[in-house]
């Protein structure tokens, strides 16, 4: 049997069970129904909370339904609340709001210090989200000014600076140029520094190195044609050299007959009987007469006094010793700085091209890499990135005191700084402090080159005596030739300069007079006077020349020419592999020839100013280098590399 306690069945088994439950019942119906309105209002009881119709005791709690989607404030918030209210606080709990205020706005959140909705955190564009900080969109792409500048901007944006940060420019402006870079003091992009044209400057007042290339080629020209000339000058001097030594002995024999010419200083009572080697007295010697204080001249038997014609002979005499005194001293310095000259210009020449060259090769690795480097870019700021960083990663620290690049090593972790090494920063120095001298070598070609024209007449000069000393020698004379003009030798026509007139001293075939007046002796003594030769003398003996050979000349500037120098080959092969393009010829497909407007060649490369791409040929088409690996090691060297070129152009 069933143990059901089913009223029916109750009454259906045991009569009295069934009154005795229905009696029950009857009895406790208001108590039953007290229950049904209590949990009514558990139900769905809004506006209050729930009293017990049995007890009439308040419970101090809602319902379901008002804890459901209810509105009263002291419920603390209803789930409907806090699932999609989005015109204010939860109500019971007004500091607090909604999930869909949270995730897409609300009264409350929206544009509210310390707050903002999920969306705007990721794509408001309008201004601020909570008042001070920007959305994710605006730090990626935006163009707010109050953002500082975003990623986008700091990667690509060459129509002027960042956004937010004028002042600054984005990593293609430094690298090929932009509005506020190109041509703009103190800045210049990286490729400007590389390649502008000759005589442009590319921030107003430096050149590239491209420019400072050609201008060395240009000052190695002039070298080497100074040296051609100097060689042919050292054939001349050769020549010159044995002319030099005939009129040497020619003078020596002049001197030697005016030794026994000029007597000495005696005095009346103790005239000469004999001239200096002890032989005769010829008729035209002269002595100086202490006694007297008047030169006298042996007129084959007696010793008389000079004739006043002579006067004018005495001073030219004079003037002229004078003057090639100088002269001789001016050719001498001269010859010598025209020497160094020439061979300072030959090597300054070789080392001027090798610098250019190594510049250049510093553009071309950072053109290469200038894709890659975009993409591994985080920007410039204070805060040190720390998500989805890897090895290679580079970053700009704004931090003050600090304003450098990093790049990121995994293995330390840590941001490493990127600066070149000690030895290429001393090269960078040099090169830089040398411009000035490098520019002038160009300029003074002119004057090697008159030089180098004139040489046969500074060697003439140069070799009469030792170094020049029988010139020097007649100078040392001057006081002797000064007695000359006295009364008693100039006044009379029995002075004793008159006695110059005779054959021996004035024959026009072997006269002393006509010796010494010989017309090449006259003419080597006027070229050497002429303004044109002491002028060219003067050039190149000044300090300013001299100085500037012996920098040029520095051990450490010629090492980083012949560096340069060694890859030459590669520098003139780089127009032929790399061009600029925003790939709109050939309907799109791109150029067809290279940048030295040849037909384009597997492994040609070019930059694509549309798509901001650096991309190669392979042979059938355009592809971009994404694909392509590189290393830390690479990133670090080319990163030093371009730092090492901008350097250069800068200073």
């Amino acid at each position: 049997m069933s143990s059901s306690k089913s009223p029916v069945y109750i009454g259906a088994g045991s009569s009295d069970l069934a009154v005795s439950s229905a009696l029950t019942i009857i009895n406790n119906a208001e108590q039953i129904a007290n229950h049904e309105v209590t949990a009514e209002r558990f139900a769905q009881l809004t506006g209050s909370t729930v009293i017990n119709e049995d007890t009439n005791v308040d419970t101090n709690l809602y319902s379901a339904l008002e804890y459901a989607q209810g509105t009263t404030a002291s419920t603390g918030g209803s789930a409907k609340d806090y699932a999609q209210k989005t015109d204010g606080g939860v109500s019971g709990e007004t500091g607090d709001h909604s999930s869909k205020a949270w995730a897409v706005g609300g009264v409350g959140v929206t544009d509210t210090a310390s707050k903002g909705a999920s969306k705007e955190w990721a794509v408001e564009s309008s201004g601020t989200v909570d008042g001070t900080f920007f959305s994710s969109k605006e730090y990626a792409q935006g163009t707010q000014a109050s953002t500082g500048g975003s990623a986008k901007d700091y990667a690509q944006k060459i129509d002027g600076g960042v956004s937010g940060a004028t002042s600054d420019h984005s990593a293609k402006a430094w690298a090929i140029g932009g509005v506020g870079i190109t041509n703009t003091a103190s800045k210049g992009a990286a490729m400007e520094w590389a390649a502008k044209a000759e005589n442009s400057t590319v921030d107003g007042t430096l050149y590239s190195a491209l420019h400072y290339a050609a201008k060395a080629e240009d000052a190695q020209t002039a070298a080497e044609l100074a040296e051609s000339n100097a060689e042919d000058a050292k054939d001349d001097a050769v020549d010159a050299k044995d002319l030099a030594e005939a009129a040497k002995t020619a003078v020596d024999n002049t001197f030697d007959n005016f030794d026994d010419r000029f007597l000495g200083t005696f005095t009346t009572a103790n005239e000469p009987t004999t001239d200096n080697d002890n032989d005769a007295l010829s008729v035209g010697a002269v002595y100086y007469n202490s006694t007297a204080s008047e030169v006298r001249f042996y007129n084959g038997s007696t010793w008389d006094a000079p004739a006043a014609s002579a006067a004018t002979s005495a001073t030219t005499a004079t003037t002229q010793a004078g003057t090639a005194t100088t002269q001789a001293g001016s050719a001498t310095t001269s010859a010598s700085a025209a020497a160094t000259s020439a061979t300072s210009a030959a090597s300054s020449a070789t080392t001027a091209t090798s610098k250019a060259t190594e510049a250049y090769n510093s553009m071309v690795s950072a053109g290469s890499l200038l894709s890659t480097f975009q993409s591994l870019f985080h920007g410039a700021s204070t805060s040190t990135p720390s998500s989805n960083v890897s090895d290679g990663d580079l970053w700009f620290d704004t931090n003050t005191g600090v304003n450098v690049m990093k790049v990121y090593n995994s293995d330390t972790p840590a941001w490493e700084q990127l600066t070149p090494s000690s030895a290429n920063q001393t090269k960078i120095n040099s090169v830089v402090a040398n411009e000035t001298n490098i520019n002038k070598v160009a300029a003074i070609d002119g004057n090697v080159t008159k030089v180098a024209n004139i040489d046969g007449n500074v060697t003439t000069v140069a070799g009469i005596g030792t170094n020049g000393a029988d010139v020097t020698t007649v100078a040392g004379m001057g006081t002797e030739i000064s007695r000359l003009g006295t009364n008693a030798m100039s006044v009379g026509t029995t002075s004793h300069l008159a006695l110059l007139g005779t054959t021996d001293m004035a024959n026009t075939t072997d006269g002393y007079l006509k010796v010494l007046g010989n017309a090449t002796v006259t003419a080597d003594m006027a070229i050497l006077g002429s303004t044109t030769v002491t002028d060219d003398m003067a050039i190149l003996g000044s300090t300013t020349v001299t100085d500037d050979m012996a920098l040029l000349a520095d051990q450490n500037i010629i090492d980083d020419m012949e560096t340069c120098s060694n890859n030459i080959a590669s520098i003139n092969n780089f127009t032929d592999l790399y061009q600029i393009s925003d790939f709109t010829e050939n309907s799109g497909a791109g150029p067809n020839t290279d940048g030295g407007n040849n037909a384009i060649a597997e492994g040609d490369l070019a930059y694509d100013t549309t798509a901001n791409k650096l991309k190669f040929y392979n042979g059938s088409a355009w592809e971009i280098t994404s694909s392509v690996g590189v290393t830390l090691a690479q990133v670090q060297t080319e990163a030093n590399n371009a730092s090492v070129a901008m350097s250069i152009a800068l200073g």
